[in-house]
Order: structure tokens, then sequence, then C-alpha cells
């Protein structure tokens, strides 16, 4: 695919998904996000994979950024976080729209927040936990002739 047509089907796939966010509700267990929301997350998804191994494009430097490595150094313990914090930070929403005083900007305002709590949480285990447990690995001998590839093995086809 090329890369124009991967840009266009990028950026009309975050059009749409802006669309959902929109919606009359982000609720991830709604029909609107089950039939179109995770549909247009897994083609930007795509979308931005085939952007950013395009050499020299703006995809790929953006991902390159300071930023996005760190959230790629967190995005293991945001994953593991992010749905106990969800539980927790829902009935958080109302407060959000009632102070903005916008349904819309109440939710962006409520996901930027959310967002900002479970990278501080991650971020927080990996120091205080991950990073020690990863220390750990210089004592333990690893016996590199367990596993040997089997010569002659063949796979039925």
């Amino acid at each position: 695919m090329s890369q124009a047509a991967t840009s266009i089907l990028a950026i009309a796939g975050v059009c749409l998904l802006a669309l959902c966010v929109v919606a009359p509700t982000t609720d991830y267990t709604a029909v609107p996000m089950w039939t179109l929301g995770y549909t247009l997350i897994a083609l930007v998804s795509a979308s931005l994979v085939l952007l950013a191994i395009q050499p020299g494009g703006p995809v790929r430097w953006l991902f390159s950024g300071r930023f996005l490595r760190a959230l790629g150094k967190y995005s293991y313990g945001m994953y593991l976080y992010h749905f106990p914090l969800l539980v927790l930070l829902t009935p958080m929403k109302g407060f959000f729209t009632s102070v903005s005083g916008s349904e819309i900007l109440g939710k962006l305002v409520f996901v930027v927040a959310s967002l900002g709590v479970n990278f501080a949480v991650a971020a927080a285990s990996f120091r205080y936990f991950e990073s020690p447990i990863l220390k750990l690995k210089s004592r333990f001998d690893y016996d590199t002739t367990a596993v040997q590839p089997v010569s002659g093995l063949s796979v039925p086809v």
C-alpha cells in the first residue's frame, strides 16, 4: 500500500474514531464501540504501523520521539493497570462533564486525566517494582546449551 493511501486511511480512521468519542457514550461495552470503535482503533493502529516503517516519514520521526519511547517503556504497565484504573476513575467522568459544562469537553478531559494517571502508575510500577526484579537477572546463570536447534527435524506441510 502506498504512503499516500495509508495516510488517507489513517486520517479517515482518526476522524471516525473522533466521532466515536463524541458519541452519546464512550463506554467500552457500548454498541458503538463494539461495532465501530474497536474496528477503527485497529484500522488506525495498522495504518500507523504502515506509516511508521516508511523511511524518513513524519510518523517514523514522531514515533522516535522521547515521549513515545517512554510510553513504550511503560506500555506493559499501562496495559496491566488500565482496567483497574478505569473502574476506579469512571465515576469521575460526570464530575469533569459538570465542571466543564460540556459533555464533549468533559469526556476529553477525563480521557487525558485517565491517561496521565495510568502513565504515572505505570512509571512508578516500573521504577519501584519491575526494575528491581530486572536487576536480579545478573544473579542467575543461564545454560545456553540447554536449548539447541534440532537438526534433521522436518515439519509436515
